[in-house]
């Protein structure tokens, strides 16, 4: 260790000069007890000859180390931690420790420890006197005195020592700390081994019982268990038992000690859970990259595939056999593009166009859809509390978490049962949750959706929110309705938690925060206005994917625009900038080759303030596009969409000037 000061040589300090020093060095070299000096870290700079006589450990050895070479084992991790506390907080330390010498024999040392402070208060140094108690326990002139030395190094270690006749089944001695740990007397474990059975719950006591009735023992035992002390607080008991035997190597004692744990197991199952959410987290995240990806490529080709089918169904009679075929062509395209529309929610990479909601409107208008989707053998509750705030969030996601609750929830009722929705205002002050994950702290509005239905076991419980994960039957589901769930609340900024009990029926839990804003009514234009509008001006668009700027194209076109087509953001900045006429609308992918449709719409807006601004995608890594969107109030449609669709959002930029949910 730097600086530290080789034994007899403890370096000047202020106040003292060398004869002094030398006085202090004699002196410490003649002591019969060991000295021991560390600095405020707990490093040894100082040993004197006694402590090399009776550790086994030479000066040049013990430098620079810690008392923790003498460490036996036998002193429980809290036991250290609060001596240490005492000594740093200036106060100090005598008792009996169990050590250990260099060669591994033990020894017991009562010491003496004591902090050192600077001219400034603070604690510098400690120094530690030891005195080799060995000698006074084997000369001790009485059973009664080496009983009290014994009790004295028993005490200090923390646990509880134990001796048990294995014949009689009698226990022979107890240390003192079984009171301090349990709370019982000792004397009635000495006048009833059964005893020990008192504090403990009734779950661990055949576990106990079991032993104490055990014909013949062959080796050591550990166990752990739980009591209820004596003032009613429960605690978790460790206990170790070694088999002593005779000179015929018969087992004739047990020899243990009785630790308490529980806030060492305590540590150890939040240690667990903490590396369990992680796993889990990181699995979600990179199910969720995947997801999203495959998502994004799939979006483009859905919404062509659509698209150019919705155009063809215009133009095919309705009575043709062609129409029907394409029809379903159409009906599989949507399911399709709902099964993108999972795994975004569920991955979190979806756009989302939060405004100020009314829940209770929105409970309102899904009420009689809900009714039909749960069947006349399901009753259904909705109560919504007064004055109840607006919450910040995406209406079409919103509802979408509301009826894959009511899905599931009569699911869990096949004979028929209860269903009953509540909203009201409340305030999280804590992030706490078994199952699902909690809200920040704040004020939120909570959706309770409880059924009666069969309930979930633990294991389900587990693994409710995870992707693909389902207990119907094949077909019936396809395990993303509630990963879609989970993800979209934490999107949200809100939260989810579950309660329920295998035949006690569920109750899902979720948040959402609350708005500063009023609630406000959306733009909507019906589709066949939109159909029948004509166009005038000119659009810009920007799309990397070949297959979806054609169509936007051809539909712009077909409405009456001029349409100045791009492949990414800086051909758009080009084009504008070759365009000596108004541009009315720009309509942009946001994440593409070279320069992104948030940038783009950016340098667009300050030569062009007028510009109106239509994002299209259907996934984003770039958590800053959802603030550019949201920010500057520029409208968004998800990706797949349909001509009319577009059209349609197209209309509501122009005329209203507004942003509206995702179309």
């Amino acid at each position: 260790m730097e600086n530290a000061s080789p034994p007899g040589r403890i370096s000047p300090s202020p106040g003292f000069d060398a004869r002094e020093l030398e006085l202090l060095r004699v002196a410490a070299g003649a002591a019969f007890d060991s000295i021991v000096i560390t600095d405020r870290e707990g490093t040894i700079v100082f040993v004197n000859p006694a402590f090399e006589r009776v550790s086994g450990w030479s000066s040049s050895e013990a430098l620079g180390k810690t008392p923790r070479i003498l460490k036996s084992g036998a002193h429980p991790v809290d036991f250290y931690r609060t001596l240490w506390g005492t000594l740093l907080g200036g106060g100090t330390w005598s008792g009996t420790l169990l050590n250990r010498r260099k060669n591994g024999e033990f020894f017991p040392q009562q010491l003496n420890i004591s902090p050192v402070k600077d001219g400034s208060g603070r604690v510098s140094h400690f120094v530690s006197i030891g005195r080799d108690v060995s000698d006074r326990l084997n000369s001790a002139r009485d059973s009664s005195e080496q009983q009290g030395v014994f009790e004295q190094i028993l005490e200090s270690l923390g646990d509880v020592a134990f001796l048990v006749d294995i014949r009689s089944r009698k226990f022979l001695y107890v240390s003192p700390t079984y009171e301090r740990i349990t709370g019982f007397p000792t004397q009635d474990l000495l006048e009833k081994t059964r005893a020990i059975l008192t504090p403990v719950l009734e779950e661990d006591r055949p576990r106990i019982g079991a032993l104490l009735d055990q014909e013949s023992f062959s080796g050591d035992i550990e166990l752990s268990y739980r009591i209820h002390r004596a003032d009613g607080e429960l605690r978790e008991l460790q206990a170790k038992a070694w088999l002593v035997r005779d000179v015929h190597g018969e087992p004739v004692r047990f020899a243990g000690t009785l630790r308490d744990v529980t806030e060492f197991r305590t540590k150890e199952r939040e240690l667990a859970q903490s590396e369990s959410l992680l796993r889990q987290a990181q699995k979600m995240e990179a199910i969720g990259r995947l997801a999203g990806g495959v998502a994004h490529d799939f979006n483009n080709m859905l919404t062509a595939i659509l698209g150019y089918g919705e155009l063809l169904e215009d133009g095919i009679p309705a009575n043709s056999a062609m129409r029907a075929c394409l029809a379903e062509v159409l009906k599989a395209g949507r399911r399709a593009a709902e099964l993108t529309r999972r795994l975004l929610a569920f991955s979190r990479k979806q756009m989302l166009d939060p405004e100020p909601l009314d829940l209770g409107h929105v409970a309102k208008d899904l009420e009689p859809m809900v009714r039909r989707l749960i069947g006349e053998d399901v009753s259904l509750e909705v109560a919504v509390a007064q004055g109840l705030p607006p919450v910040w969030a995406d209406r079409g996601q919103v509802e979408q978490v509301l009826m894959n609750l009511a899905v599931n929830a009569r699911d869990a009722m096949p004979g028929g049962g209860a269903l009953r929705i509540s909203m009201a205002e409340t305030v999280v002050r804590t992030r706490v949750a078994d199952h699902g994950f909690a809200p920040p702290p704040g004020r939120h509005v909570r959706v309770e959706v409880a059924d009666s239905g069969s309930g979930m076991t633990e294991e389900v419980k587990a693994h409710l929110f995870e992707p693909f994960y389902t207990t119907k039957s094949p077909g019936k589901g396809t395990g993303l309705g509630l990963a879609m769930v989970h993800g979209i609340l934490k999107q949200s900024g809100g939260g989810i938690t579950v309660e329920s009990a295998t035949g006690r029926g569920t109750k899902i839990t979720f948040y959402l925060p609350v708005s500063d804003h009023a609630p406000r009514t959306s733009f909507r234009s019906e589709d066949a206005a939109s159909r029948n509008k004509r166009g005038t001006g000119t659009v810009l668009v920007a799309e990397d994917e070949d297959l979806v700027r054609r169509l936007v194209v051809e539909t712009l076109e077909s409405a009456g625009f001029r349409v100045l087509a791009a492949h990414d953001g800086q051909e758009a900045l080009e084009l504008a900038g070759a365009e000596p006429g108004a541009i009315r609308l720009l309509v942009t992918d946001l994440i593409m080759p070279r320069l992104g449709g948030g940038e783009a719409a950016r340098l667009l807006k300050e030569k062009r303030p007028d510009l109106g601004v239509l994002f299209i995608s259907g996934y984003t890594e770039e958590t800053l596009a959802q603030e550019i969107v949201g920010r500057e109030g520029h409208a968004f449609l998800a990706k797949p969409f349909s001509p009319r669709g577009l059209l349609k959002k197209v209309w509501e930029v122009l005329e209203d000037g507004r942003t509206a949910r995702p179309g």
